[in-house]
């Protein structure tokens, strides 16, 4: 074989192995865009759909952890989430799951909600994916669940949620 017999092989070679990966990274974005429109949460928004039974039971705040079964994250973000928690005071965790998944692994301390309809519905198009919910229903902060300093900082969202309810609930009895 030549020269030229050679790069011509070699031009294809390398032409099937860019167009699988094109077509690798179109499913991965079709799949993306068949979830639905990403919902972006900032600040404190009312969500009219979110379900009661995602709302804090007895505290000011809640993390709301959407996952899957079928999610590798999720089932990391959970064993990291059983960590965090251990020792936590009356910590209001709920891990809540669509109507088409087993559900999840289950976490001491968390309470899991199969919603009725997918995950989709509320605006998650990936797991693991949680929200800070308040007592009123709005949302104090969201956002996707990919690292253990995610999973913190939505701890921490709750818990400052948790003293500023407080904080103020203080200054109105000592009024």
């Amino acid at each position: 074989m030549g020269f030229w017999e050679s790069a011509v092989l070699l031009a294809w070679v390398a032409i099937i192995v860019t167009a699988l990966v094109v077509y690798g990274l179109s499913r991965q974005v079709a799949l993306f865009l068949s979830r639905g429109a990403a919902v972006s949460v900032t600040g404190r928004w009312q969500l009219d759909t979110l379900p009661a039974e995602l709302l804090p039971n007895d505290g000011d705040a809640a993390l709301v952890l959407f996952v899957s079964s079928d999610c590798p994250k999720c089932s990391e973000r959970l064993a990291d989430l059983a960590q965090e928690v251990r020792g936590r005071p009356a910590s209001d965790i709920v891990l809540a799951y669509g109507a088409d998944d087993d559900g999840p692994m289950p976490v001491s301390g968390a309470r899991s909600v199969r919603l009725e309809g997918p995950l989709e519905t509320l605006g998650v198009v990936a797991t693991p994916y949680g929200i800070v919910t308040l007592t009123d229903g709005s949302i104090a902060g969201s956002g996707p669940i990919g690292s253990r300093d995610a999973l913190r900082a939505m701890l921490r969202t709750m818990d400052d949620n948790r003293i500023a309810t407080h904080t103020a609930a203080d200054k109105e009895v000592e009024s």
